[in-house]
């Protein structure tokens, strides 16, 4: 079988990490923006910590298309550790996910008591929308990290090296 050669030169190789870069602050902007969002905390009310993790959960398909882009970036330059730290931030990002679910379902059972008959059918069916949408993609999230983790590995080429010094039955 012939060998391949790289898919980049060792130019555009080296522009990987500046890409894995740029995308990794457009991570952590958006969740600036969505902190910037919620100020001032008020977290014992109750409609302000449903607009809040309303709002981080609108986020999540964002995060998680960054997140991928971010993999397959790191993919195609080989840089195993950002797939792997993709693939650990996957993972975590989607059991707070999880548990922003349970919690936002928890606030909606206490703010929909306020509001009116005529807009409870608008806020029952936006919340089941989110809930719904983001169960998805955390479990998105979830393959998606435990993919990157397995890319992440290096490869075994199934070679031993060939080892030097003790050679069984040499006097």
């Amino acid at each position: 079988m012939a060998e391949s050669g790289p898919l980049f030169s060792s130019r555009i190789l080296s522009f990987f990490p500046i890409l894995l870069g740029l995308l990794a602050v457009a991570v952590v902007s958006v969740c600036g923006d969505l902190v910037v969002s919620t100020l001032p905390l008020r977290p014992g009310d109750a409609q302000w910590r449903l607009l809040a993790v309303g709002g981080f959960l609108g986020l999540v398909p964002q995060v998680a298309i960054m997140l991928v882009l971010i993999n397959v970036t790191a993919i195609l330059g080989g840089v195993r550790g950002a797939i792997r730290g993709a693939a650990v931030v996957a993972i975590v990002g989607a059991a707070v996910v999880l548990l922003a679910i349970a919690l936002f379902g928890l606030d909606f059972l206490q703010v929909r008591r306020l509001v009116a008959e005529s807009g409870k059918r608008r806020i029952d069916l936006a919340t089941l929308k989110t809930a719904l949408f983001s169960g998805v993609f955390a479990l998105l999230l979830i393959w998606t990290g435990l993919r990157g983790w397995e890319l992440g590995k290096k490869e075994d080429s199934g070679e031993r090296p060939a080892r030097e010094g003790l050679f069984v039955g040499q006097r």
